[in-house]
């Protein structure tokens, strides 16, 4: 029986109790058990019995590697949009009607952030994307549960090489070779003496320079608005053709390198 109302007719007057079956931990159940007196006059007697549908829960809670302030929306479909922040770093939404699958889906935060994947639970127990080619996270939501998801971003940093030399303003190419990307070449000119590399992901990286004959490298300093590294090659210690520098780059680090190259003196 799914709902309505059932008549016993032609009973005996006296007490009667209702019961109904057990629905499942699906359901709350109000009234079952109930007596009713039937009264000898022949009137009626009605009881009710209520079954409730037990709701579930889904919250979504975020990380965010080298930022310190952010605000992140979070959208459930079938649903609403929430916003997750560094104060408030989970979002709930409660309330959910089982049996049906929601998506949980993080705004795209663009080139310069790595968003990571969803990790969910389903009352504390690990659980797969029910649908691993769509966007987001989906889930088949039963009565009672709570789907809790984790998703930790990562803001990527980039790698500046500048390049100055002695004289100023050479007009000498200097090449350079990063763990990154592709070889290129900087001079000591206003406006071709700086590399910037694309969003890159925390980790450690090598920069490579050849240095150009007659010249040497002076001194490399790396440095950001944390720390500061430096390194100097000189032709008293040993000049390097090709120094090679190991960089760490951390999350949201922009880290700058700036190569000097001094022109060897010449006797005429």
């Amino acid at each position: 029986f799914d709902g309505g109302v059932l008549s016993w007719l032609k009973l005996i007057p006296g007490d009667y109790t209702v019961t109904e079956t057990e629905p499942g931990s699906a359901w709350t159940v109000t009234g079952s058990g109930g007596v009713v007196t039937l009264p000898a006059d022949g009137s009626s007697v009605g009881h009710t019995v209520t079954n409730t549908l037990v709701l579930s829960t889904i919250k979504a809670t975020k990380s965010f590697a080298g930022l310190n302030e952010w605000s992140v929306d979070f959208t459930l479909t079938p649903g609403s949009t929430q916003t997750a922040t560094q104060i408030q770093p989970t979002v709930q939404w409660d309330n959910i009607l089982p049996y049906a699958t929601y998506t949980l889906n993080e705004e795209d935060l663009g080139a310069t952030v790595d968003s990571g994947a969803f990790t969910c639970t389903r009352n504390g127990e690990s659980i797969e994307d029910a649908d691993t080619e769509a966007a987001g996270f989906q889930a088949l939501v039963g009565p009672n549960e709570t789907i809790a998801c984790y998703v930790s971003n990562v803001k990527k940093g980039t790698i500046t090489i500048v390049k100055v030399t002695v004289p100023v303003n050479s007009t000498q190419p200097v090449g350079f070779a990063g763990s990154w990307t592709t070889p290129f070449v900087l001079t000591g000119e206003s406006g071709a003496n700086t590399y910037v590399s694309a969003p890159l992901l925390p980790g450690s990286y090598t920069v490579e320079e050849t240095v150009p004959a007659g010249w040497f490298l002076k001194s490399v300093v790396c440095s950001d608005d944390v720390q500061t590294t430096q390194g100097i090659a000189t032709p008293e210690l040993g000049n390097e053709d090709t120094p090679s520098r190991a960089l760490t780059l951390s999350a949201g680090e922009n880290l700058v390198c700036t190569y000097t190259n001094e022109q060897y003196a010449q006797i005429v």
